[in-house]
């Protein structure tokens, strides 16, 4: 295995976007890239949930990326359980624009290292609309909408993977949540829809945690259906939180592992 990590400019805070590349010895010459969830953390680190679900990914023969999004602090662990701190005091300020243009930053960067190479897209809650936000192309009316300049890359997935992303937020406090930064900036879902049904080629899979509490299985089959791909699967992981990281209640990667191996079909198909 080879492993690098470079930083490029993002949008906000210190203006950094982590990301850290894994390679096997015998590449099959397919990457993917990998996007955090909302507020998330996705590192090469021992024991962060992306380092472990790449290490998976590279029996597949498959090159990963790992991208962290630009932000004020990145002592997450100091935090403990308190995830509404750790929002506003690491991302006060940040809108939904800057997170999406910080993913096509690094987005860019991978494209120009893998001119001909397949990329696939895999993310996580916010990181799934980032996915489907880039392969539809609402991304450029976003960004435009914001000031930010289109960063380059002219990435058409071969195919698309969310995990736990819907099209509202299904919890008790929800207007609480909403109001964190990132979030109280994300606006309606009428681009988000557009971009969506704008998808022509690759193939999505859609993966939902039976034991969401952040998603309702309605809010996540309302963005698969509106896909118009011929090519396309919703799978439910029992017992699986919003996260993918624990299984009825418990922490464990089996979660992780279940999506993997649901995936390698997919990819031992194309080869």
């Amino acid at each position: 295995m080879e492993k690098e990590v470079f930083t490029l400019k993002g949008a906000y805070g210190d203006e950094k976007v982590f990301v850290s590349r894994l390679s096997p010895k015998d590449s099959v010459g397919k990457v993917i890239v990998l996007f955090h969830g909302v507020h998330g953390c996705a590192s090469v680190h021992e024991g962060n949930k992306y380092a472990v679900l790449a290490r998976m990914l590279l029996p597949l023969g498959l090159t990963v990326y790992l991208t962290e999004t630009s932000r004020l602090r990145r002592d997450r662990d100091s935090f403990k359980e308190d995830r509404d701190r750790w929002a506003r005091t690491a991302f006060q300020g940040k809108t939904y624009g800057m997170d999406l243009y910080d993913v096509c930053v690094a987005l860019s960067e991978i494209e120009k290292r893998h001119p001909t190479e397949e990329i696939y897209l895999w993310g996580f809650s916010l990181g799934g609309i980032h996915s489907l936000m880039i392969a539809g192309g609402g991304y450029q009316t976003k960004l435009r909408e914001g000031g930010f300049p289109q960063p380059v890359f002219s990435v058409s997935p071969s195919g698309i993977i969310v995990s736990g992303s819907g099209d509202s937020i299904d919890k008790d406090d929800v207007s609480t949540t909403l109001r964190l930064p990132i979030l109280d900036t994300i606006g309606d879902n009428a681009l988000l829809y557009k971009s969506v049904r704008s998808i022509k080629t690759g193939w999505f899979v859609s993966f939902y945690g039976e034991n969401d509490n952040t998603f309702s299985e309605e809010a996540c089959r309302r963005l698969f259906d509106a896909a118009d791909i011929p090519e396309k699967q919703f799978i439910i992981i029992p017992g699986a939180d919003h996260a993918f990281r624990r299984l009825y209640g418990l922490p464990s990667i089996e979660p992780l592992k279940r999506m993997v191996s649901y995936l390698g079909p997919f990819f031992d198909n194309r080869n």
